[in-house]
């Protein structure tokens, strides 16, 4: 490999930790992810489709970032919410249309700008049983901790993000959801009834996954949207928030690893670029591929030149 492109994709691995909050060099081999809140620089990527979203009652805001590890049922301190919501969906159309607000804005949070491609390139590639090798010839992590399959059940609100006037990234204080001051971000935790693990290893039935959430997008938009996506696959890395280390966020590599699964069993990317999400899924394009991919022997990649 020629030492300009061993720069090339030191400078990626770099900007790519940054966008994860991680140390460079730790990018890959321990897959590490920030201990506080996301970087501001990663917030502002879905801040405008959010002020947008609340504008059109849209839903989601830019990315799905954490799930419980699984230590415990979420009732018994994992993230829990202070109250669980339900929708109450009576006509299938109520249920879709809610879907489809969070889609929306899902959909319109991607920034190429602020783009660095991963070290996988299919949904395959991302399943915890590949690692990749690195330029200098080590073999890092793979890009993913646990992949499960499952539903969200119940939505609740999780916290809010306050940084003082004239403070910087570092001055950012953990509050109250629903604090009456100018608040960064906040998220919101979700239930998710896990059906399917994939990879990883998992032990109970029921983890705790939290997003992102815009300050002013309401609260009622995650309670609707998150159920109505109906199920879905997860892939997950872990320690995202310092509130609680035991939770997972899901992985983002420009987009959302977060994938639908329709009543065929066929699966969609809907955070990609439609030619992105067909060459991610040309290989695993229904949930029962990309179940045999997950039981596939462990296999190490090169890094993408």
């Amino acid at each position: 490999m020629s030492t300009d492109i061993e720069q090339r994709l030191e400078r990626a691995f770099a900007a790519y930790a940054d966008l994860a909050g991680a140390d460079p060099d730790s990018a890959l081999d321990s897959r590490s992810a920030p201990s506080g809140p996301p970087r501001r620089s990663r917030v502002r990527r879905w801040a405008p489709p959010l002020a947008l979203g609340t504008a059109v009652a849209a839903a989601a805001a830019g990315v799905f970032l954490v799930v419980g590890d699984g230590g415990g049922e979420p009732s018994g301190g994992h993230a829990a919410a202070a109250t669980w919501e339900s929708p109450q969906f009576t006509d299938p159309a109520d249920r879709a249309e809610a879907a489809e607000e969070y889609l929306r804005l899902l959909r319109g949070s991607q920034d190429a700008g602020a783009f660095v491609p991963p070290p996988y390139r299919t949904l395959a590639e991302a399943l915890p049983n590949t690692r990749f090798r690195l330029p200098d010839g080590s073999v890092g992590g793979p890009a993913t901790e646990l992949v499960v399959v499952g539903r969200v059940t119940q939505v609740g609100p999780g916290r809010g993000f306050y940084t003082p006037p004239g403070g910087d990234e570092p001055d950012t204080v953990v509050t109250a959801f629903d604090d009456p001051r100018d608040l960064e971000w906040r998220t919101v935790h979700a239930q998710v009834d896990v059906t399917t693990v994939l990879g990883g290893q998992l032990n109970v039935r029921t983890i705790v996954v939290g997003v992102p959430w815009g300050p002013d997008v309401p609260f009622e938009v995650a309670r609707d949207g998150l159920p109505a996506l109906g199920e879905v696959v997860l892939f997950l890395r872990s320690g995202a928030f310092a509130y609680d280390p035991s939770i997972h966020r899901v992985e983002w590599g420009g987009a959302d690893l977060l994938v639908t699964v329709g009543d065929d069993g066929r699966l969609a990317l809907p955070d990609f670029d439609p030619t992105e999400a067909e060459r991610f899924l040309a290989g695993t394009p229904t949930l029962d591929s990309l179940r045999a991919a997950a039981a596939a022997p462990p296999r190490i990649l090169p890094v993408p030149e």
